[in-house]
């Protein structure tokens, strides 16, 4: 069986491209039964991450020069058949499109992983999108439709498109991703300078992730300023950043909450620093009220940081028993969480050791092979 898996975006900062870099060597360690093709579809191909491929001689890699959003509008827009032939001159028998949207294909069976889903009726879908972001979402709804079988990285996800298909249940799978791969925590001294430079001692709550309005900073800010009240001294760090705009209301927020130097804006950090800042964090607190799977509290276990996170979606999936949850709509019951562990030594070490324990659960080497099994069902459906 010849696999072909999209690959383009791997080389981007972003949630599928860590999926993409740690999925791919996944497989190369655990499958040299099959062959795999790594497809790119661009106009300037882009250099692929060191040591992505390791001692695989059963992968390699074809760039198409087809620029994806040309692809789109060939394929969805005029009908155009444009991947599939590319993809069968080089005996591709199963296209795995790992970025919610499929080529258009007759007569290979395809693979959809669908990282999240959300329903035009949800109360946080953008009402403002760009025509180019509606169309991406019309080809989700139609490529959830044509693939052979659809991988959900929750069961949440996967219950909300059976609720909106109507998909036969045999189609969907959930296999929940691995963890990134976290960089190692700095030295004490060079973790004190960084965390210096954000104005932190160690021992804060941290926030960490992409600022938009389904992560629910005003809520978390609001619950920050009630724990400060009962407990002063507390320090809350917010790693990400967002549209300008909305950056500048969330910041808004916390003066007019009387924040102050309590919170620190770090922006976006690289690897040492977000290491850093797990590492020094008195615990992750994560108030998202929309989640396909969210990976700040998988990254927290794995860098033995407790967890403090939202009842909603996919989030409690994820964080199990090895977390304290609360209702991300209830700023009283998130300054609560917070209070507790910042009063409770030993509820925070059985935190850490309760992450640390749930982390086997989302191993890459499982994702691997609950994926290959995917790719032969698929393969043995074919028309």
């Amino acid at each position: 069986m010849k696999i072909a898996i999209d690959i383009n975006g791997i080389t981007a900062r972003s949630g599928l491209a860590n999926y993409l870099r740690l999925l791919v060597p996944a497989l190369a360690a655990e499958d040299r039964e099959n062959d795999y093709l790594l497809y790119l579809h661009s106009w300037t191909p882009p250099e692929l991450p060191p040591g992505l491929l390791k001692d695989a001689p059963n992968f390699s890699l074809a760039a198409q020069r087809l620029p994806q959003k040309a692809e789109l509008l060939g394929e969805r827009v005029l009908g155009l058949r444009l991947a599939e032939p590319f993809l069968l001159r080089r005996g591709v028998d199963v296209f795995h499109g790992p970025s919610n949207v499929l080529p258009r294909l007759s007569r290979i069976p395809s693979v959809l992983t669908l990282h999240h889903y959300m329903s035009p009726a949800h109360p946080l879908f953008s009402k403002h999108l760009g025509l180019a972001e509606r169309f991406y979402f019309r080809q989700t709804d139609a490529s959830l439709e044509e693939a052979a079988h659809v991988i959900t990285d929750s069961d949440y996800t996967r219950g909300e498109v059976l609720n909106r298909f109507g998909l036969p249940p045999d189609r969907l799978t959930t296999i929940c991703p691995g963890p990134a791969e976290p960089a190692p925590a700095p030295a004490p001294a060079r973790m004190d300078e960084i965390l210096s430079s954000y104005g932190l001692g160690r021992g804060y709550f941290l926030f960490v992730g992409p600022i938009n309005e389904r992560k629910n900073l005003p809520r978390l800010l609001e619950a920050f300023a009630l724990a400060l009240k009962e407990r002063p001294g507390l320090k809350l760090a917010v790693a990400g950043d967002g549209d300008p705009a909305y950056m500048a209301r969330v910041k808004r927020n916390a003066a007019e909450l009387g924040l102050g130097a309590a919170v620190a804006f770090t922006g976006r950090t690289g690897p040492e620093q977000a290491a850093a800042l797990y590492a020094g964090a008195l615990a992750l607190c994560y108030p998202s009220l929309f989640e396909g799977f969210g990976y700040p509290p998988l990254e927290a276990m794995a860098a033995g940081c407790p967890v403090l996170a939202s009842r909603a979606a996919s989030i409690p999936e994820v964080v199990g028993g090895a977390g304290l949850l609360f209702d991300p709509e209830n700023p009283a019951e998130m300054a609560g969480a917070m209070l507790k562990l910042a009063g409770d030594p030993a509820a925070r070490e059985a935190l850490i050791a309760a992450g640390r324990a749930r982390l086997p659960f989302f191993s890459w080497s499982k994702v691997a092979r609950e994926t290959i099994a995917i790719y032969r069902k698929a393969y043995a459906a074919r028309k």
